[in-house]
């Protein structure tokens, strides 16, 4: 068991002893453990594994998977997410986020650069702003994140008959 979380008792638990690799910085190991810990929060949130697009909700069975598993929210998800705490402002946590993630450059670089891509799409004007929902709300974004998933975020091919977790492309 890498982890698990229950999204009835809320309460979710992962190990450090998976990343022990002695030739890993540490600042590696907690970007991965932070990863780790982000899904098994968002499982107590009874958000389940993606199948829709590649993000930090797919599933992964290894270490090799889990290395190559984002650390943001597709679309998808991220409207689950509104759903379960509405009202949460994403703009003011993108903020927060990039900051922790400038100040450890190793192991967080690819998120800050996908932070930072997403903050230029949420913060710019709005095509329709009369019909724009308010700025920093989450209301706002799943649509928006469309454009910042990027090639990356599109939708995993090669998904056999019966499988629940997308096939790496």
């Amino acid at each position: 068991m890498f982890a698990q979380a229950c999204p009835i008792s809320r309460v979710g638990c992962f190990s450090f002893h998976r990343y022990r690799d002695a030739s890993a910085p540490s600042e590696l190991v907690l970007a991965r453990a932070c990863k780790t810990a982000a899904h098994e929060i968002l499982h107590n949130y009874a958000i389940g594994h993606c199948v829709h697009r590649h993000c930090l909700m797919n599933g992964s069975g290894h270490l090799l998977e889990d290395y190559h598993t984002p650390s943001w929210l597709c679309p998808v998800d991220l409207a689950k997410l509104q759903a379960a705490l509405p009202g949460c402002e994403l703009l003011p946590r993108y903020r927060a986020l990039l900051s922790f993630c400038e100040a450890r450059p190793a192991g967080f670089g690819e998120q800050a650069a996908w932070l930072r891509r997403a903050l230029a799409v949420l913060e710019g004007p709005a095509p329709n702003a009369s019909a724009a929902s308010p700025a920093g709300s989450i209301t706002s974004t799943p649509a928006a994140f469309a454009t910042v998933q990027g090639a990356n975020g599109a939708a995993a091919k090669g998904k056999k008959k019966g499988s629940k977790r997308p096939r790496d492309q």
